[in-house]
């Protein structure tokens, strides 16, 4: 049995479509690792990302002034930013940029 080409046409458009979207998120991925973080002073990195508004947001570990950090991924809330990286001892969680904790860049 074949199936009709309208069947085939929604087939083959969800399929461009769900292409389209995961491209456009690895770009956006790949476009938060542009950026470079000079940490400034003490962070304490969070386990659950800010811009969620958890009810509870434990506290896993915290970066020191002029740590290397790895950006992993970058969110916004309703006024802040907030950057999930990977400290240089392996430690990896979410913190909320203050405008005075980390010195921006972007590559």
């Amino acid at each position: 049995m074949t199936l009709p080409k309208t069947i085939w046409r929604t087939i083959a458009t969800i399929g461009a479509t769900a292409t389209f979207l995961v491209v456009l998120w690895q770009y956006d991925i790949s476009s938060d690792r542009e950026y470079r973080l000079e940490v400034l002073e003490p962070i304490v990195l969070l386990k659950e990302p800010p811009q969620s508004y958890p009810s509870i947001n434990a506290e896993i570990g915290q970066l020191l002034p002029h740590e290397f950090v790895k950006v992993i991924r970058m969110g916004y809330g309703k006024d802040f930013r907030a950057w999930q990286v990977v400290g240089s001892r392996n430690q990896k969680g979410w913190f909320i940029e203050s405008g005075k904790n980390v010195h921006v860049e972007k590559n």
